[in-house]
């Protein structure tokens, strides 16, 4: 008999799936239905645990915008107006937060939804605006 997931286990599971179906199929290529079935649960429970599918993508591009703030490595660069460093301090940013296959997915989610200006990028950049993007659109 297969182990019973706590709810915080089952969380986890589903944003793990979740976060790998986005990076190969995008936000609208991805359904609930494809979540729960690669989960091994059942629509409904997915649905019980987290209420919608924008909120699972919510979660998991909050999570990683708070885990890897690039903020802190470019503030100082552009501050000095130094153009090489900002440019070095991206790029070594990038290479530090995508060893890991999950970290890959993740810098997926997080580009494809800037670039095609989706509803979470919209809502993310709206709401935080965070100093990268307000800061390097005045540099």
């Amino acid at each position: 008999m297969p182990r019973k997931f706590s709810s915080a286990e089952r969380k986890q599971q589903i944003l793990s799936v979740a976060r790998s179906l986005f990076a190969k199929k995008g936000y609208a290529g991805t359904t609930l239905d494809d979540i729960a079935r690669k989960a091994g649960i059942s629509r409904p429970r997915v649905l019980q645990l987290f209420g919608s599918k924008q909120r699972i993508y919510e979660t998991i591009a909050e999570t990683a915008y708070r885990d890897h703030p690039i903020d802190q490595d470019l503030s100082e660069h552009i501050e000095q107006k130094h153009e090489f460093a900002v440019f070095e301090a991206i790029a070594t940013h990038i290479l530090q937060h995508t060893q890991k296959p999950a970290e890959r997915e993740i810098f997926k989610i997080l580009m494809d939804a800037r670039l095609k200006e989706d509803r979470f990028h919209r809502t993310h950049f709206h709401r935080q605006d965070t100093l990268m993007i307000s800061r390097l659109e005045e540099y």
